[in-house]
């Protein structure tokens, strides 16, 4: 293998590799550079996730390259943007990287060792608002993976839905009901770094392309809870609901939170009472800390007990300028959304006080 590359074109690339390739040693740590007449296309897989780019290049010999890829992607991106970067596989099993008077040279390994990656193409458009979606509901996917049927995100066309148990994300999609997809948490990121506009199913794996760069994320094979029966349904009488300011809220918890000790198990204490929201935190060692956010429309609060992080997210996920939490009694879930737009609901689970 012999090319020259733009090293603005290269660099990307060996990122979102090394990024997909595993920590550990064999060929799923490394970026396989694959160079024939189309130019160069580098690919990673760590068999949860793939990825494959195509990248331009003037090739001089089609060949196969295997190196570690954090060590390449860390040496390109050591390179001026504006560099020509000559790649060249050597036969001492070592690949050479040359940029003006730079020359470097890393450890390969035989070409034989790279485990397939085969991404197919992508040709069905993803609908507005899916990676938005995608973003709400991330922070609830479970990183417990025993639990493989929470340890991703469910996509069934008209919703997508993440928990890890605690909490609830839903963002509707407002498409056709279709058979559910359970993205493995794996790639969300991949996903997300990406910004696919396309996908395809196809097996036990989905797809998902940007230009000329894809992404590929295991599907889990596992039946995702019933999500329906945990988002309560907030309309009946029973239940009562207040709106503020979403920033203010936030900010608020974060500087009532600055009294917990690292390792601590936060609970914060939400109450409501003469149009101001309580925000209490008490932490193991006898410090506490205390803050109030005006709310002149806020209905009286008994004190709830909830993870703050848990509702932070759950509120920068609504997206709006105001958020509205809704609540039955102290020992159920508090419902949050945002009153501009029903597309988004969370669900967090409360904590005993």
């Amino acid at each position: 293998m012999n090319l020259i590359v733009n090293a603005a074109d290269l660099t990307p690339a060996l990122k979102l590799a090394a990024s997909v390739a595993s920590n550990r040693d064999g060929g799923t740590a490394c970026v396989q550079l694959h160079a024939g007449v189309a130019g160069l296309s580098v690919r990673a897989t760590d068999y949860d996730a793939a990825c494959s780019v195509a990248v331009p290049a003037d090739v001089a010999d089609a060949g196969v390259a295997l190196v570690n890829a954090r060590a390449i992607a860390a040496t390109v991106a050591a390179l001026p943007p504006a560099a020509t970067v000559g790649l060249r596989a050597m036969d001492n099993l070592r690949l050479e990287i040359t940029a003006g008077r730079s020359r470097y040279t890393l450890a390969a390994m035989p070409e034989d060792e790279a485990p397939e990656v085969t991404l197919p193409l992508c040709q069905t458009e993803l609908p507005a608002g899916w990676l938005a979606a995608l973003g709400q509901v991330a922070p609830t996917v479970s990183q417990d993976e025993s639990r493989p049927a929470t340890a991703c995100v469910m996509w069934n066309g008209e919703a997508m839905v993440a928990t890890d148990g605690h909490r609830l994300h839903a963002r509707q999609l407002g498409q056709p009901k279709t058979g559910a997809v359970l993205l493995h948490r794996r790639g969300l990121s991949l996903l997300s770094a990406i910004a696919p506009t396309h996908y395809a199913l196809e097996g036990s794996a989905a797809t998902f392309a940007a230009g000329t760069t894809r992404v590929q994320v295991r599907r889990v094979d596992a039946t995702f809870p019933d999500y329906t029966k945990v988002v309560p349904d907030t309309t009946g009488s029973d239940y009562r609901s207040g709106t503020v300011n979403a920033a203010a809220l936030v900010d608020a918890m974060r500087m009532v939170s600055a009294v917990q000790g690292k390792g601590d198990v936060p609970i914060l204490k939400l109450a409501a009472i003469g149009g101001a929201l309580l925000l209490d935190i008490d932490s193991p060692n006898g410090d506490s800390g205390h803050t109030e956010v005006e709310a002149d429309d806020w209905p009286l609060m008994p004190t709830f007990g909830v993870h703050p992080r848990y509702l932070a997210e759950a509120i920068r996920a609504a997206g709006g300028e105001f958020v509205r939490i809704h609540w039955l009694d102290q020992f159920s879930p508090l419902v949050v959304d945002d009153p501009a737009n029903g597309a988004f609901v969370a669900v967090c689970m409360p904590c005993r006080l």
